[in-house]
């Protein structure tokens, strides 16, 4: 069985207003502690069943701000993520998110070392205005030093976060973050319309008026013009969101895409083990202090799990593998689930195509343009 092990730092030096992962911002981090944690944790899951036998293909460190920590704890979960797996720990990608500002050159060099080879830089915007109202504290001059630093540290592969559809932006300040971001020749880009979460900051202001976000259709224009422009670059887009060069796709996210087993540590991480009856999720505690009490004391991290029975496993195979450009295979459905897709969904996908959400030729079944920007809608018809 083939897994992505995503390895959760949940430090950062203050929260996004948008944010609404786990975090933790202390000015004082217990980095000694939780990486102990984490170890703890790793050799826990990889004793058991189905990890134990699992083959890594992916480790993905993100957050929170993995950049923050020492580049040490980094090592030693790949360390002990190779020590455990031994020749079974084979990932075709190690991706670490990092912020622009402050990345040193020794850090860099330091997670080469260790084994990291893809950075995943937080840029969301080239104007500073922008980024001043994100909430960030890094400024554009940041970001195209932090990606001149990752390929003089030997980063073949980079990829950049960009937010769009701010209160305020204007399609030409579009454009012009596109063109500083192409100018880098990032080999990944992930392109995320604002979304303000009801827990946080900006879900509150939000719901104050405080500020408004473009309309509907300045937003799909934003959508529309971003995969116009990466496209003609040679970035392919390949999932709603994200675009690569040939070659570089995340291998990770596709584990997510792909309904594929994945295995998270530390706090608020997630957990999927795939089965042919359907499959099950799990989650860990939220707070670090618990975490790293229960690691300590050889307890379980969970905080909740959820079985998935076959009709749950059906509806998320068919909308996970919508996301990706490529779409799905009847086929493949029915190899899978020994169903038929019109039978496990009777009328849903005829609708979908007859209002052109949904193109179906070559024997696939995938998203049209259409359909990638009326997205949520089309997977909600699956439930």
């Amino acid at each position: 069985m083939d897994i992505g092990l995503y390895v959760h730092i949940p430090f950062c030096a203050a929260r996004c207003p948008y944010c609404d992962f786990t975090i933790t911002a202390v000015r004082a981090r217990p980095e000694q502690a939780y990486g102990e944690a984490l170890l703890s944790e790793l050799g826990a899951r990889f004793a058991q069943a189905p990890w134990r036998d699992a083959i890594v293909r992916s480790v993905f460190f993100g957050g929170g701000t993995p950049s923050l920590v020492d580049a040490s704890l980094v090592a030693a979960v790949l360390a002990q993520a190779r020590a455990l797996a031994g020749p079974r720990f084979l990932p075709r990608e190690v991706t670490l998110e990092a912020n622009p500002e402050g990345l040193a050159p020794e850090k860099l060099c330091a997670w080469r070392e260790a084994g990291v080879d893809r950075i995943s830089l937080g840029a969301q915007s080239f104007h500073d205005r922008h980024l001043a109202f994100l909430g960030r504290a890094h400024r554009a001059a940041d970001i195209r030093a932090a990606v001149r630093a990752a390929r003089e540290a030997g980063f073949a592969n980079v990829s950049l976060d960009l937010i769009f559809g701010m209160p305020g932006q204007t399609l030409e300040e579009l454009e012009e973050d596109l063109d500083q971001a192409l100018a880098l020749r990032p080999e990944h880009l992930s392109c995320y319309n604002l979304t303000a979460e009801p827990a946080t900051r900006f879900g509150r202001e939000l719901r104050a008026g405080k500020w408004t976000l473009p309309g509907e259709e300045v937003q799909a224009r934003m959508f529309t013009r971003t995969g116009e422009r990466l496209e003609a670059a040679g970035l392919r887009r390949y999932e709603i969101s994200n675009f690569a060069r040939p070659g570089f796709e995340s291998i990770h996210n596709r584990h997510y895409w792909r309904r594929e087993s994945t295995l998270g540590i530390g706090t608020g991480a997630h957990s999927f083990a795939a089965d042919s009856r359907g499959g099950t999720r799990w989650w860990n505690v939220r707070d670090h202090r618990r975490y790293i009490a229960a690691a300590r004391e050889g307890k379980s991290c969970v905080e909740g799990s959820e079985r998935l029975g076959p009709e749950d496993a059906r509806r998320e195979w068919v909308f996970l593998r919508l996301r990706e450009v490529e779409g799905l295979g009847p086929r493949e459905f029915l190899e899978t689930f020994g169903r038929e897709l019109d039978e496990a969904f009777p009328g849903v996908l005829q609708v979908l195509i007859e209002e052109g959400l949904i193109d179906a030729s070559d024997d696939r079944l995938a998203l049209t343009d259409r359909g990638r920007l009326l997205s949520d809608e089309v997977f909600l018809r699956f439930f």
